[in-house]
């Protein structure tokens, strides 16, 4: 019994923390984008694009709101 607790905690840890932040956005691999996505990410408000490599500003500006902070910690993904 004691094992199936543990797998259950496990498994919620891992699940828990993507139920929580289901309104930040997530990570996005284009560092450039192109035609109808780049349409598509000018038009949407700053707090809602996804998060992209090397662009500082919108990911500092994000951070800040979904979590308080500029810096990232141990515990944001």
């Amino acid at each position: 019994m004691s094992w199936q607790k543990s797998l259950f905690v496990a498994v919620m840890t891992l699940i828990v923390p993507e139920l929580a932040s289901g309104q930040e956005p997530g990570w996005s691999g284009q560092v450039i984008a192109f035609g109808q996505t780049r349409q598509e990410i000018r038009s949407t408000d700053i707090l809602h694009r996804p998060y992209r490599p090397l662009h500082f500003y919108g990911n500092t500006v994000r951070r800040r709101y979904y979590h308080g902070s500029a810096l990232p910690g141990v515990r944001m993904r």
